[in-house]
């Protein structure tokens, strides 16, 4: 690839999740460490929107804070990467 960008660095975020999915597919002994990965890339921000939109799609579990128990929520225990 002598002077050309590798096809990978020219893909956009949208087709590269799309190159990760089919690699899975295919492979899915791979599955376990890329997890481990994206747990390791996650910012914490990051965490509490992926939590926020869970919580979201599960209504009815919704969240309980100080109303429910007269203390604040815990702390959430994800540390932030980096």
């Amino acid at each position: 690839m002598s002077g050309k960008r590798p096809a990978l660095e020219a893909l956009s975020a949208a087709e590269k999740a799309a190159v990760v999915d089919e690699l899975l597919a295919a492979r899915p002994d791979l599955r376990q460490p890329a997890e481990a990965y994206a747990v390791q890339v996650m910012t914490y921000t990051d965490r509490v929107a992926v939590a926020d939109d869970v919580e979201s799609a599960l209504p009815g579990l919704g969240h309980r804070g100080t109303e429910h128990s007269g203390r604040p929520p815990a702390e959430p225990r994800l540390r932030p990467s980096g």
